[in-house]
């Protein structure tokens, strides 16, 4: 919520004027109307002195943005998606083993930088000690893991239609 709505709606709720007001909170009249208007913000005690002034009591919560929430969100689809490729990897390996293999080598042959080459590296250890070391290495927790999901070598093992379905579980669950 806007300071500006605050100190509006606790002077509404109080039935003070921005004068009065002013005086409670121990500030002016006239610094009352630039918060009002959002022309200045409040310090957070003056802020503080306002709420208490309408009989409330100002709560600072820190949450995380929404650019992290969609983040955090983007990450549950991608877990779900490794979740459900885990299940095909154990189900045809065979197939999955021999579809890594080649995304790995374009990936070596494509790739840039150490750190597309420790991504390869690792998915090839897991890839050549067999399915349950996948499994573990695409739902791995962590950023290690999501970062480790962001290259995993198995594009294409599950269908469209498969993805579609696991993302749409996700949402249906509120993800």
């Amino acid at each position: 919520m806007e300071t500006s709505t605050i100190v509006r709606d606790v002077r509404t709720r109080t039935g003070l004027s921005q004068r009065a007001l002013a005086d409670v909170a121990g500030t002016s009249g006239p610094t009352i109307a630039d918060y009002e208007s959002g022309r200045k913000e409040p310090r957070l005690s003056t802020l503080s002195r306002i709420a208490e002034a309408g009989g409330l009591e100002l709560e600072l919560r820190v949450v995380p943005s929404r650019h992290e929430r969609a983040l955090g969100r983007q990450r549950r689809l991608r877990l779900a998606i490794a979740a459900a490729t885990a299940v095909r990897v154990h189900e045809q390996w065979d197939e999955a083993r021999s579809m890594a293999l080649e995304q790995l080598d374009l990936l070596e042959v494509n790739g840039r930088g150490a750190s597309n080459a420790r991504w390869v590296e690792r998915w090839r250890r897991a890839v050549d000690e067999g399915p349950d070391a996948v499994s573990r290495v695409l739902l791995r927790s962590g950023e290690d893991g999501d970062d480790l999901r962001q290259v995993a070598p198995f594009a294409g093992l599950l269908s469209d239609g498969e993805r579609r379905l696991v993302l749409a579980a996700v949402s249906a669950i509120g993800s």
